[in-house]
């Protein structure tokens, strides 16, 4: 009579289950581990990124912190109806030109494209959503409404009333002490500025915190 030989049938089972199970494990550790990878060097994308927009941001707010101080020297002189003085002039230099910033948006892009999950710390991806999708919108769309501005009338108002190449220097300025039309669109133009100033350094505190955030989690 043939018998069955159970402790050992039980055995090979449990054998092959464990090996199962082990490999189901490895896969499981692997697969978590090159997503791990994946995140840390889309995090390191979003950051180098980030970091990048820092250099062409501070640059802006410089730009538009000498242009609000060659508004208000402008204003202020035209208010005491005297030109301004000569070490001013250098200052309201900073109006004949205009910055912009220049979005570098390809890891974020990258991100999208992989799926937000991939950065598991919620915290985090919602702070990199915020900045890309709502603060550097909002920077665009405010700065193109004063480089319309600056279009239509700082521009014309230097070449009307400035010399604007080798030796920089004011012409005819005793004419502007009555035309209110221009004294608005500078008080216009230095807003327009301290507006977009404030939403750049907002955004520039913001992109600090990102970097910070993203350093703690990649050292995890």
């Amino acid at each position: 009579m043939f018998k069955i030989d159970w402790k050992a049938a039980f055995r090979e089972i449990l054998f092959i289950f464990i090996g199962i199970s082990l490999a189901i494990g490895f896969n499981n550790w692997n697969e978590s581990r090159k997503l791990n990878q994946l995140e840390v060097k889309m995090l390191q994308e979003i950051k180098n990124g980030i970091e990048k927009d820092r250099d062409d941001i501070q640059n802006n707010i410089i730009g538009y912190e000498g242009r609000i101080y060659a508004f208000k020297a402008l204003l202020t002189a035209i208010d005491r109806q005297e030109p301004p003085a000569d070490t001013l002039i250098p200052k309201i230099a900073y109006l004949r030109g205009t910055t912009s910033f220049v979005i570098n948006s390809a890891p974020y892009e990258t991100l999208k494209s992989r799926g937000f999950d991939l950065i598991k710390n919620d915290s985090l991806r919602l702070k990199i959503s915020k900045y890309y999708d709502i603060q550097q919108e909002w920077v665009l769309i405010n700065e193109k409404d004063y480089l319309n501005h600056y279009e239509v009338f700082v521009k014309p108002f230097m070449i009307r009333y400035f010399i604007l190449y080798d030796d920089f220097r004011i012409i005819d300025f005793e004419n502007l002490y009555e035309q209110h039309d221009v004294i608005n669109n500078l008080f216009l133009g230095q807003q327009y500025n301290q507006f977009v100033l404030e939403l750049y350094q907002e955004m520039d505190e913001e992109a600090q915190s990102i970097i910070a955030q993203i350093d703690t989690e990649i050292k995890k």
